[in-house]
């Protein structure tokens, strides 16, 4: 039996601080192996890794093709 996809806004977002305090990065729960490049706020690392996941649940519902879950700026 496989495990259910989550739904988009059934994920559960976070950001960590780098050790410094001005640099965070944005993780999922469900998704231990993604996480967004460092970024200055807060509010854009979560933004960012809540893209990152649409893009990663598109692509393993297969609408998409894997070069496309890439951040952008990658």
């Amino acid at each position: 039996m496989t495990a259910r996809l989550p739904l988009l806004d059934e994920c559960e977002y976070y950001t960590t601080a780098n050790d410094a305090g001005d640099r965070f990065v944005g993780r999922v729960k469900q998704f231990s192996d993604l996480k967004t490049r460092p970024f200055a706020s807060r509010a854009d690392a979560a933004n960012e890794i809540v893209t990152l996941t649409a893009a990663r649940l598109r692509r393993l519902h297969g609408a998409l093709p894997v070069d496309q879950e890439k951040p952008r700026g990658a």
